[in-house]
């Protein structure tokens, strides 16, 4: 029993121990009846309920600046941070992957963002690309697509970005303002696919200015550009006007260095010696090893347009051998290179072109350990340089003698001393410290002992950013440091000056991660009370004391209810006044209470993390868990429909690269792990299915049984308890128990039905039962879409306008597979299109005769031409249109046989289509009941297009059932003999971009259904289900057809400017959208996310049918009850009355 919202104390432990109590009293026969003489309290109870204007006041955004991980921050002013995913403060070296083994991503990090330094807030986020997704194909997907730069000056200021389209833009730092955009010059599009991308800011006493390099169309090339309005600067004059690029390969006849043919001339370094005046170091890089052979240095005058000086880097070492490198860092006057070996690093000072004598150092100099590699060079100042080595320790070294100065993440300079920080790691309270090192004193400052202001790593300190500017001297009376972790965590700190190793305060914390959330599960907190042990023992019943408490408690309750029914009568006071405790139980009553269990992404070099966020509080986090950080997925499990006290048990899953499959048991509400463990295999995992078992194994409910590639079975975890409870669930499943592997690589599809014999003692087995391929040469998998497991049916077939039944096709194992066509499978079928081959028409919708076919052209007719002359014609006139191939397939199958139900088709690209409309079909798709929604681009119109299928049974006629008569069904249901679905379809355009598609979800299926699309534009529509029928008439509706809900067919969809649950918002790359039902029908949670943006809401397809409305009278209500209350009692005299009455007489 629950008073005023809360559980008693004694419930508390009965629901832990996975008790269901209904009933206010407990009887048995050691009932003392002693008790019965007790006073009863009255067990009335103070209604909570829920208002109308109350609905909606949960609506929460969380916006990131969409990097994942922050690798590039520049402090630009006391009060302003740039931040961004760029790999170093000038350049990025673009990762190649394998396109074969990994999906493209359908937009790789684009954003650079301002944030307050003080307050963390989130001052402005640009997308800084020219296209929402990636022009090479290569590129991995958490690869940042520009490179970022900046520049504090005081007139010229701003943020620098370079996209992987060429396209160069400068921002307001302070508003995030575009002040200009250009195309460099030279380049030709290409694919995205170019060397290392570099803007870099050439400050001198006239102001600051930018130096591009990129690949164009003659090579690798580098133009300078004003920082005004970003117009390139003339490098030459020839007798076709100004020469905008000084191309690698000029540059390195300059310094007369001779090349093959097997090696690429690369631009590895840019400075600026004066103003107009640059000096360029290039290199001649072997095709195979990438290893730079040969150097020279180009110093160029901008001004006059012509070469001051050019020389060859002949030799680069002290012993008169060559020094062949693999890196090189500049500076005004030194040139640093990193040895092929990884073992060495040269120093060699660029005055002249006479090669003065060169400082080298040792990685085992550097580290004091002969076992550690030079892995990266970054240059900090022109004074200063950080070496970073293979064991994770950054050591900083002056310029250019190479003296060590100390290892650290970060150093500045104070009074020509340098103030060297680094960070310390304790993962045993997963909190971190700083050690300084300044004037040849180390200290060391702990964070505070208050885990309110002691930040949680959230994995490893991977950099730091301080905001030391001026060649890293420290202008203020502090510092301010941003650390940066594997996990995805900013911290930024401030340490006070000049007592550097005495304070240090922590600013604020910003979870980037939140920016790749890949997935999500809600969980209900009042059924997952975490407050007491699992093994502790609870008493069922109650003492007679305890009752007597209790009994106590409920008089108080009562009391102060009925003191307060008064004053609830004014229900506009009572909605501004309500207390928190209130509104904590309506919560819990009514469903609201949730944790929403987010999974992020992992990329290259950040962990895949879990959140905990909390509805009721604003989405604030309210536990994170880190995953392991080698690992190649993640999968976060829970049974559907577990119930009990252990609900809010999850099993989480991750295959790592070592062959191993590390797992642990998570309590949802609070992060706390109850079991882990790892076990080895030697496939991939294929697929992961979840269950639930009443006996904790280390005080988890939940298991897990796993399907590899080549067949085998595993269960999670490895015990006896776990074994048993599959066996039993293996034997209960009178159809079987099926699972299924799909492969993207090779388009194999298999369907195994897992075996056990009677035995506990025998391993469980898995028996292939269907298989079906796509050829992987002519298509492949992009996606795979499963229903809703949380869904709730209201009701198995659909009661159209004269009373017959439409029934559904409700198949739990269906899976719609969307697959693509292969550029080069596209080729042929439009070069056997144009030789005229039949069977390509009839695949693209064309006719097969060609002199029946007397279709006009389009366009206007000549004149010369009648329609008498037209009909006489033997010959048709020419078509003026193409049929298009279809390029798209949606394909729905039966995982349990493996079969396809249906499929169709779509043409979304050609094979001279964009590289990123072919890498990266944009498959918006949802499954709710037995409807499929879908939507692509359609090529041939220009436009979005939005798709609808329903599959179904049959229809029943409205006399087909009843009292004397019912049509013969089959009770049972099999994927392997049962009939097709029929499927109806319908596409509708729309006329927005669709990133992803939703379905709300209630507790009874009961309320309308509404479809929710995340928009290009930034925005969360909504759409009543009935838009998408794909039965609306094409014609005038019918009586019958009115009384259901259609309306009349029309190919364009309206978008509704009151169905936007997002207002004014913006959100962008909605890429997921989730729904999860509350307590009330009426109610339905909705979270989008995927992007940038994380937002929360609750909408009402059906209105609030179940809501008290704003007019409720309580006055009215409670003098109505008062009057029964007196009217039975009066009733009850007078009956009483008359009973002794008629009894004397």
């Amino acid at each position: 029993p629950k008073h005023n919202g809360k559980p008693s104390p004694q419930i508390k432990k009965l629901k832990s121990t996975g008790w269901n109590i209904r009933t206010t009293t407990i009887l048995d026969d050691d009932f003392p009846p002693s008790v019965l003489c007790t006073p009863l309290a009255p067990t009335i109870q103070q209604s909570v309920s829920l208002h109308e204007d109350e609905a909606g006041l949960n609506d929460v955004i969380i916006s990131t600046t969409g990097h994942n991980r922050v690798r590039y921050a520049d402090f630009l002013s006391r009060d302003v941070l740039i931040t961004s995913n760029s790999a170093s403060h000038e350049s990025f070296s673009l990762p190649v992957v394998d396109s074969s083994s990994k999906e493209a991503s359908s937009s790789p990090s684009c954003h650079v963002a301002g944030r307050s330094i003080l307050s963390g807030e989130m001052l402005w986020r640009r997308n800084v690309c020219s296209s929402t997704s990636k022009s090479c194909p290569r590129m991995s997907d958490d690869t940042a697509r520009h490179v970022t730069a900046s520049s504090n000056h005081k007139t010229n200021g701003g943020v620098y970005t370079l996209d992987d389209m060429g396209v160069l833009r400068k921002w307001s730092s302070s508003s995030g303002g575009l002040e200009f955009d250009t195309q460099i010059p030279g380049y030709d599009g290409g694919d995205g696919c170019g060397s290392d991308k570099k803007v870099i800011v050439l400050d001198d006493l006239t102001g600051p200015l930018l130096a591009v390099v990129e690949d164009r169309k003659d090579g690798e090339g580098v133009s300078f550009h004003s920082v005004t309005d970003g117009q390139a600067i003339p490098v030459n004059n020839n007798d076709d006007g100004d020469k905008m690029v000084l191309y690698s390969n000029e540059l390195l006849s300059m310094a007369k260095v001779k090349s093959s043919k097997h090696d690429i001339a690369r631009i590895m370094d840019i400075t600026i010696v004066s103003p107009a005046v640059i000096k360029v170091v290039i290199g001649a890089i072997d095709k195979e090893t990438l290893v730079l052979k040969l150097g020279g240095v180009v110093q160029y005058n901008l001004q006059t347009k012509s070469v001051d000086s050019a020389w060859k880097l002949s030799t680069l070492s002290t012993s008169n051998t060559p020094f062949i490198v693999t890196g090189v860092k500049l500076t005004k006057n030194v040139m640093v290179g990193l040895s092929i070996n990884h073992d060495q690093i040269i120093a060699l000072r660029l005055n002249s072109a006479t090669n003065s004598a060169a400082t080298e150092l040792s990685a085992s100099s550097i580290f004091h350990d002969t076992n550690v590699q030079i892995i990266d060079l970054e240059k900090e100042s022109d004074h200063l340089m950080k070496v970073k080595g293979s064991n994770g320790i950054i050591a900083i070294l002056s310029l250019p003698s190479l003296t060590l100065l100390g290892h650290g993440m970060g150093v500045c300079l104070h009074d020509s001393k340098p103030l060297i920080i680094d960070a310390v790691n304790n993962h045993q309270d997963d909190t971190f410290a700083l050690q300084l090192k300044y004037n040849n004193n180390d200290h060391s400052i702990l964070l505070p002992q208050n885990t309110n202001t002691a930040p949680s790593l959230n994995g490893d300190i991977t950099s730091v950013f301080l905001s030391c500017q001026d060649d890293h001297v420290i202008k203020a009376n502090y510092i301010n440091a941003l650390f940066t972790t594997t996990g995805g965590t900013s911290i930024m700190t401030r340490i006070s000056y000049p007592a550097f190793a005495k304070s240090l305060t922590v600013q604020w914390i910003a979870e980037e991660s939140l920016a790749a959330v890949s997935s999500t599960t809600f969980l209900d907190i009042d059924t997952a009370n975490t407050d007491t042990s699992q093994d502790e023992h609870i008493d069922v019943f109650p003492s007679f004391v305890e009752r007597l408490a209790m009994q106590a408690q409920a008089t108080k309750e009562f009391a102060a209810s009925a003191s307060s029914l008064f004053g609830l009568l004014d229900h506009s006071s009572s909605s501004s006044s309500e207390s928190s405790e209130t509104v904590a139980a309506r919560d819990l009553n009514f469903g609201f209470a949730k944790i929403a269990v987010l999974l992020s992404k992992p990329t290259l070099d950040t962990s895949s993390r879990l959140f905990g966020l909390d509805t009721r509080n604003q989405l604030r986090t309210k536990w994170t868990s880190m995953l392991p950080p080698n690992a190649n997925s993640h999968a976060v499990l829970r049974t559907v429909g577990g119930g009990g006290h252990y609900s809010h048990d999850l099993m989480v899953v991750s295959e790592t690269h070592n062959n191993n499959v590390q797992w642990r048991c998570i309590n949802g509400v609070n992060g706390h792990v109850l079991s882990k463990g790892t076990v080895s295999h030697t496939s991939t995992v294929a697929q992961v299915m979840s269950f639930k078992s009443v006996i904790a194994t280390g005080g988890c409910h939940e298991h897990a049984l796993l399907l590899y590639k080549d067949g085998t079975l595993n269960y999670l975890p490895q015990d006896h308890s776990t074994k048993r409870t599959l066996h039993h669930l293996i034997q209960s499943k009178a159809g079987g128990l099926y699972m299924h592997s799909i492969d993207k690589v090779s388009g194999i599809i298999q369907s195994f039905q897992i075996q056990s014999s009677n035995s506990y003692t025998t391993d469980f087995t898995a028996d292939l039962v269907g298989e079906m391929t796509f050829h992987p040469d002519r298509e492949k998998i992009v996606n795979v879409v499963y229903p809703n497991r949380d869904e709730v049916v209201q009701s198995p077939a659909a009661i159209l306008g004269d009373d017959s039944l439409l029934l559904k096709y409700l198949n739990p194992h269906i899976a719609v597979v969307v697959t693509k066509a292969t550029k080069s499978y596209l080729e042929t079928l439009e070069q056997q299109q144009s030789n005229g081959n039949q069977y390509v028409n009839v695949l693209s919708g064309g006719g097969t005769s060609s002199a029946n076919n007397k279709k006009k052209p389009l366009g206007a007719t000549p004149s010369s031409l009648t329609k008498d002359s037209l009909d006489a014609s033997a010959t048709p006139l020419p078509s003026t249109t193409t049929a298009a191939i279809p390029s798209l397939f949606i394909n729905i199958i039966d995982t349990v046989s493996a079969k396809i139900l249906y499929r169709i088709s779509h043409s979304t690209f050609t094979s001279t289509s964009s590289t990123a409309l072919q890498l990266n079909p944009v498959i918006p798709l949802t499954i709710t009941e037995n409807w499929i929604i879908y939507s692509c681009y359609n090529t041939k119109t220009k436009r979005t297009e939005l798709s609808t299928l329903t599959l179904h049974e049959g229809m029943i006629d409205k006399h087909g059932i009843t009292m004397f008569h019912s049509p013969q069904q089959e009770t049972t249901f099999t994927s392997f003999t049962t009939k097709k679905p029929i499927v109806l379809h319908k596409t509708f355009n729309f006329a927005k971009e669709i990133t992803s598609l939703g379905v709300t979800n209630t507790k009874g299926g009961i309320s309308s259904k509404w479809i929710l699309l995340g928009l290009g534009s930034g925005s969360l529509a909504a759409l009543d289900r009935r838009m998408l029928d794909p039965r609306r008439p094409s014609g005038e509706p019918k009586q019958a057809e009115k009384m259901e809900g259609l309306i009349k067919y029309a190919p364009i969809i309206p978008l509704v400017p009151q169905l936007t649950p997002s207002y004014h918002l913006y959100l962008e790359n909605i890429h997921h959208i989730s729904s999860i039902a509350t307590m009330l029908e009426s109610q339905s949670y909705v979270l989008s996310y995927g992007g940038p943006d994380i937002f929360l809401t609750i909408l009402q397809p059906s209105k609030g049918f179940d809501l008290l409305p704003d007019s409720f009278n309580r006055i009215l209500l409670s003098l109505g009850v008062l009057g029964l209350i007196v009217l039975f009692m009066v009733i009850k005299r007078m009956g009483s009355d008359k009973s002794v009455k008629i009894t004397w007489s």
